[in-house]
């Protein structure tokens, strides 16, 4: 926060008592009264975000109000630096002082529970430096070496299928954070079940998907699509998800716990977006937006389950999911 002395009383004594909405729309009235450009977007962040919070969570009303607050954001300059046990403790209330990326978190002494940890991948973690903190509701708080990365928190609400919201920490301590907790646990496991595809076989599958045609002599897009499929159904996986954000290493979803698989070369991302997205009937929805969302039958062997596919395009690649499901289970 601003080096002056009423703003660093007030945060002592509100970082006491952080639920104390009163003392946040006094501060703001203090803050307008400076005149300061950075001051004065900070009052009307506070504000707003104040207004928001008596609307219902994720109406049209509150997230008009958490959009307007969100244009104030990049001009506020006042930073926090407090002990992620703080911020998880009152994640809510901070945010409605502080933008969270203005925000940093102290992970020194913090542990996270297991439960959280096994909601990110560790490769997702390491490559990205990132630290889940703790799951809220349908909302994960994340420490991250960049948390004003947008397209980082976008792939990771699509493939985790929550709410993000990123804190800022210090790279060394966030690194070691992530050493510490996933070298000790070992949440992740890697079981190689797919080959690392430098050059793709064209012998015929092991199972065609159903209502599409079977062909003798697969494309390698088809082929690997295919071998995604059996491998997860095998793996008995619920969910899978695929992109660029885990150097484009399928992740299965197997009782509750993320688990990477060996990549595929990047030039093949696409072709199995397309594969997927022409199987499940929605190829001309894909070629148009890049986007899909539809569902098909599939077979390995006699064993028939469906599939829902849901893709979004990114810069560096479409981000894929895929929820395999029993019929009998579908059909409910």
């Amino acid at each position: 926060m601003p080096s002056h002395p009423d703003a660093d009383a007030f945060m002592r004594n509100y970082l006491r008592t952080p639920h104390d909405t009163t003392a946040r729309l006094v501060f703001a009235d203090w803050l307008e009264e400076t005149g300061r450009c950075g001051n004065v977007a900070l009052a009307y962040y506070i504000r707003v975000m104040a207004d928001a919070d008596r609307h219902p969570p994720r109406s049209a009303d509150r997230r008009r109000r958490e959009k307007e607050a969100a244009g104030y954001a990049r001009k506020i300059r006042a930073r926090l630096t407090i002990p992620a046990a703080l911020f998880v403790g009152y994640p809510k209330s901070l945010l409605q002082l502080l933008p969270a990326p203005n925000i940093t978190v102290r992970l020194d002494g913090f542990e996270v529970p297991p439960a959280v940890l096994e909601l990110m991948p560790e490769s997702v973690a390491r490559e990205n430096l990132l630290l889940p903190l703790d799951q809220q509701g349908w909302v994960v708080l994340v420490a991250a070496g960049d948390p004003l990365n947008d397209d980082t928190a976008r792939r990771l609400q699509f493939i985790l299928n929550k709410g993000i919201v990123m804190v800022r920490a210090g790279l060394d301590e966030l690194a070691a954070a992530i050493d510490r907790h996933y070298g000790r646990t070992g949440v992740e496991t890697v079981d190689a079940m797919l080959t690392q595809f430098t050059d793709l076989p064209t012998s015929t599958p092991r199972f065609a998907p159903a209502l599409v045609d079977v062909d003798p002599n697969p494309p390698p897009a088809v082929l690997l699509t295919n071998l995604i499929l059996r491998d997860a159904r095998q793996a008995g996986a619920v969910r899978v998800a695929i992109s660029s954000i885990d150097g484009l290493s399928p992740l299965f979803l197997i009782n509750g716990r993320w688990t990477s698989r060996p990549g595929f070369p990047r030039h093949m991302l696409e072709p199995v977006a397309a594969r997927l997205a022409e199987m499940a009937g929605a190829g001309e929805q894909y070629e148009h937006s890049g986007r899909a969302a539809a569902a098909f039958r599939c077979a390995v062997g006699g064993d028939r389950f469906s599939v829902r596919v849901a893709i979004e395009p990114l810069d560096e690649g479409p981000v894929v999911q895929l929820v395999l499901a029993d019929e009998s289970r579908a059909a409910g």
